[in-house]
């Protein structure tokens, strides 16, 4: 029989056809049929590279109603099939250093016949077709102790769907694991675990371990131990002296990120926090993606959050987003009015920094200065009746002339020349 054949069957059940073409279409699969199939080829499945065919079927399919004989086979796989063998990689590492990257392991796992195994377990859990009981737990612990890593990395993912039913089991497992080998924080499944673990009594014992992916040299690891540190200052107190400490950008990012996502988080429970992590990394940063979520996303408040968003424009960050932050002005729209003092303030300071910036002004600042000057206008109209307000308005109008900003030497001349 030529396994490739069988392979391209079972490769043709895993795929998800459109009705265009008249093709079998999801719905239409027969499970009978393909557990025929499956019956006919099973020392195949168990010997060869075909079991890699038949776990991608029914990690696709895993929401039909699979028999307990073709589930004890996706178990079996997943603990007795030879491959892969201890120094095998189906992606071949450069060196020593990519061998051990996390995400070098993810790419492996997922390739690698024994670790397709537990990916489709992991999912079948999920979907309960596989049920959290004693064989289940074993199958994972001896997954989580295979004598390859990228098949330790996809056992690993069975602990997250395992949480829902028996957490205090998934949790032991779990920093079980972490202390072995601390980079399992930076497995892709960490990301919902460690953050639920410290809610449960974990936040002391997971310090030793997120400390080391802080300062890991794997950029991934790296990136979640700062969003896992981020996070922990927040709701615990700890980790303060590395939040406030001097990173590299990939680490600072992660930091910003976990401080903007918990700015309005709660009613802002955790607001004033977050605004001193953003102000203490806001002058280090080239990248601003982050930080304009602020404004896009409405997190903050023109009116509570004038003198914190004042420091913020003031600063490296700020200056690359001023256009962001007009449109999100125009975007208040009739709130323009109601928080026109706030907004003024924040104008003064603005305008003042460009004013003794001329010269980094193409370099530093990302503005439209037209757009400054079209605000100021409208700020203006709706406030003829308040003659402080209006005298304010035009004192920065004035600054802006001095320094030639936007349109406001050109408007003013054709204003006199009526």
């Amino acid at each position: 029989m030529n396994i490739k054949y069988l392979a391209a069957t079972l490769d043709l059940m895993s795929q998800r056809f459109s009705n265009e073409d008249n093709l079998v279409t999801n719905t239409d699969f027969d499970v009978k049929l393909a557990e025929t199939f499956i019956g006919l080829n099973m020392e195949f499945i168990k010997n060869t590279d075909l079991g890699g065919n038949f776990c991608d079927l029914i990690y696709a399919k895993i929401e039909k109603n699979w028999s307990s004989e073709t589930l004890e086979l996706l178990e079996h796989i997943a603990c007795n099939h030879s491959n892969p063998k201890k120094d095998y990689f189906v992606i071949i590492p450069k060196d020593e250093k990519e061998k051990n990257n996390i995400e070098f392991l993810h790419s492996n796992s997922i390739n690698v016949i024994r670790g397709k195994a537990f990916s489709a377990i992991q999912r079948a859990i999920w979907n309960q077709k596989i049920l959290l009981n004693e064989k289940t737990k074993n199958l994972i612990d001896r997954g989580l102790h295979d004598e390859h890593y990228a098949v330790r990395y996809a056992a690993f993912g069975c602990l997250v769907p395992c949480y829902n039913h028996d957490e205090r089991w998934a949790m032991e497992m779990a920093y079980s694991v972490y202390e072995v080998d601390y980079k399992f924080g930076g497995h892709i499944d960490s990301i919902k675990l460690i953050p639920r673990m410290g809610q449960k009594g974990y936040s002391e014992k997971l310090i030793p371990i997120i400390t080391k992916m802080f300062f890991s040299d794997d950029n991934r690891v790296c990136d979640f131990g700062a969003q896992f540190v981020t996070l922990f200052y927040i709701v615990n107190d700890l980790y303060k002296e590395l939040v406030f400490s001097t990173v590299g950008e990939g680490a600072e990012r992660a930091i910003i990120k976990i401080a903007i996502t918990h700015f309005s988080y709660k009613d802002g429970l955790y607001k004033e926090k977050c605004k001193e992590i953003i102000l203490a990394h806001c002058n280090s940063t080239n990248d601003v993606r982050d930080y304009s979520l602020l404004f896009s996303d409405r997190k903050v408040d023109i009116n509570k959050d004038a003198n914190f968003i004042i420091d913020l424009m003031e600063s490296r960050a700020g200056k690359k987003m001023i256009n962001i932050f007009i449109e999100y002005l125009y975007e208040l729209d009739d709130a323009i009015e109601k928080y026109s003092n706030a907004i003024l303030k924040i104008f003064e300071s603005l305008i003042d920094g460009i004013g003794k910036n001329q010269d980094e002004l193409g370099n530093d600042y990302y503005i439209e200065p037209n757009k400054l000057s079209g605000l100021l206008i409208s700020l203006y109209d709706r406030n003829q009746k308040d003659k402080k307000m209006n005298k304010r308005i035009l004192n920065i109008w004035d600054l802006m002339f001095e320094n030639n900003i936007g349109i406001t030497r050109k408007f003013s001349r054709d204003i006199m020349d009526i």
